[in-house]
């Protein structure tokens, strides 16, 4: 454990933030159903759904079909399959997809008598359309969760740069990702294990359209490649200014530079601290003509200013990671107490430190290993206290201590 003596009234703890603590694979992996062989006979299916009493709208579920549905959200959730159960069954009127289609999708006005199932599985809540004779479809927009597709919609929105009212769902698929890190690269280290969760699509509506990975309930990554972002860097924007930008962040992230592109640059007229300064600083009230330049890569999405003799600056309030601010202030205070509503980030600044203490004072000799560790400080307050923690980029612990204003 790491003692802090950086201020009065001071605790220290270490506490993953960003990528939340995945669960015990070993436990996991002991209650999944196995695909081959895991029903002696139809009847200990029919056994195992007629247990439950869901609510019903117009006629039966078949139970054949029921027990279907059952096992597919078991596989689905990750989920032991006495612990699934249907919930609500209504009649329907289906079309040759399903009713489950993207936006744009042509499927045929067939007219197929169905139904349109809720099975609960812990925490989850999965719909499904089924049909007796063409088969069931998951309902991906249905079943995501509003947690996931919040926090889906904000990560967009910072990426973006444009208002949530400009952003909508396009589509949600149900996937089983490869690793921990949910096939993604450039995130660090992944636990080998099949995870379940999804795939959520946002548009602008018009042909912009940002990809991204999650869990079932927690955890939300770019997926670059899957993505359709117009890149809007003007003609007079010149390549040396490009590269310069592109070298500091490659020198700060550890990112290769030929990983990293600029997506977006505006003419800006930045104040005596190129517009970057924590709050209450005074800065010179002068017009440098500039840009604002923004960088991304490997997860990473971040905002300089930059004026013509005066060099470059990070940003960092805008460029800190949205996954880090949530678990930063839901960490400032202690789960049984809702925080404050004033409750913000004050100041945020990247950091490259020289060993895995993050520049925390270690416990006992050798606990810190030498080497480049790039993260952030970030001090949240409430207006009466600050906090400061000490983060990796995206992952990884966070040290933490606390003052008095």
């Amino acid at each position: 454990m790491m003692r802090n003596g950086h201020s009065k009234q001071a605790r220290t703890h270490v506490k993953p933030v960003g990528l939340i603590a995945l669960l015990t694979i070993a436990s996991l992996m002991a209650h999944l159903p196995s695909r081959a062989g895991e029903y002696t006979s139809e009847q200990s299916l029919t056994q195992t759904v007629a247990i439950n009493k869901p609510e019903i709208q117009g006629a039966s579920l078949p139970q054949p079909l029921a027990a279907q549905l059952v096992q597919d959200m078991a596989w689905r959730s990750f989920v032991p399959r006495n612990e699934v159960r249907i919930v609500r069954t209504e009649e329907a009127v289906l079309d040759g997809c399903r009713d489950v289609e993207p936006p744009e999708m042509f499927c045929q006005a067939m007219g197929l008598p169905g139904w349109k199932v809720t099975i609960e599985a812990r925490e989850h809540r999965f719909v499904y359309h089924a049909t007796k004779a063409h088969g069931f479809k998951l309902n991906g927009p249905a079943s995501v969760s509003p947690k996931i597709t919040n926090q889906v919609l904000e990560e967009a929105s910072w990426r973006s740069g444009l208002p949530l009212s400009k952003l909508k769902l396009y589509w949600v698929e149900n996937k089983t990702w490869n690793n921990g890190c949910f096939g993604l690269p450039g995130i660090g280290s992944c636990i080998a294990a099949k995870m379940p969760g999804w795939q959520v699509t946002v548009t602008d509506g018009e042909k912009q359209r940002w990809v991204y990975r999650t869990g079932l309930s927690h955890t939300v990554l770019f997926d670059a490649a899957a993505s359709q972002i117009s890149k809007r860097v003007p003609t007079d924007f010149s390549q040396g200014t490009a590269n310069a930008v592109l070298q500091d962040m490659s020198k700060r992230t550890g990112i290769p530079q030929k990983e990293l592109q600029v997506i977006r640059a505006e003419r800006q007229t930045w104040d005596g601290c190129l517009g970057v300064a924590p709050p209450g600083t005074s800065c010179t009230r002068i017009g440098l003509p500039g840009w604002r330049v923004v960088v991304e890569g490997n997860q990473q999405h971040w905002v300089y200013h930059v004026a013509s003799g005066r060099g470059l600056k990070l940003n960092g309030p805008e460029s800190l990671p949205r996954i880090l601010v949530r678990a930063v202030l839901k960490d400032v205070y202690p789960s049984t107490e809702s925080p404050p509503p004033n409750l913000q980030v004050f100041w945020a600044e990247q950091k490259v430190w020289s060993d895995s203490c993050r520049g925390f004072p270690a416990s006992s000799p050798g606990i810190c290993t030498p080497g480049n560790f790039p993260g952030w400080i970030v001090t949240t307050t409430n207006g009466q206290k600050r906090w400061v923690y000490h983060t990796g980029l995206l992952i990884g612990a966070s040290l933490h201590s606390e003052s008095s204003n």
